[in-house]
């Protein structure tokens, strides 16, 4: 999906935790309002990028192709206190030239090894854009649950407390 935060999911979150913070040190936010702004804000998190996903693919329909990588190397990358594998893969795009990628963000069911193959899409206009398209789609899905679980939650404490 997108390696990091984008500017929109930022602003959201930015916003979500000044009004929480404001609600927890003045007390003039009634705590209704707080919940219904933090279901607001969780769904806005977790529901942005499926629906970007299904925006892009239905808005890039005729730009993409569908591929295999083969995965070159797996190397573990430094992230402050723990790590996380990258996958450098190399692929074909639709002129027949070879490229090479690193691959930060991906779910697989199984563990990828170096020379495992996987299906990639790639645009026709640029080539560096590629999805992983088994693991988007996981990705997707296991946040809408993560997202409809935590809604599910927000939603029966608001109704508890009426």
């Amino acid at each position: 999906m997108y390696r990091f935060y984008r500017k929109d999911e930022l602003i959201v979150m930015g916003c979500y935790a000044v009004f929480a913070l404001v609600y927890r040190l003045s007390g003039i936010i009634p705590p209704e309002a707080a919940l219904v702004t933090g279901m607001a804000a969780g769904g806005y998190i977790f529901f942005n990028r499926p629906v970007m996903l299904v925006i892009d693919a239905f808005r890039m329909r005729g730009d993409h192709f569908d591929t295999a990588g083969t995965i070159r190397e797996i190397r573990q990358v430094q992230i402050r206190s723990g790590h996380y594998p990258a996958f450098f893969t190399d692929y074909t795009d639709a002129d027949g030239r070879a490229h090479s990628i690193e691959i930060h963000a991906a779910f697989s069911i199984r563990k990828w090894k170096a020379g495992d193959r996987i299906r990639l899409r790639v645009s026709r206009s640029n080539p560096e854009k590629v999805i992983v398209r088994s693991s988007d789609a996981a990705m997707a899905v296991i946040m809408c649950i993560i997202g409809a679980a935590l809604e599910a939650v927000l939603l029966a404490v608001l109704i508890r407390t009426h």
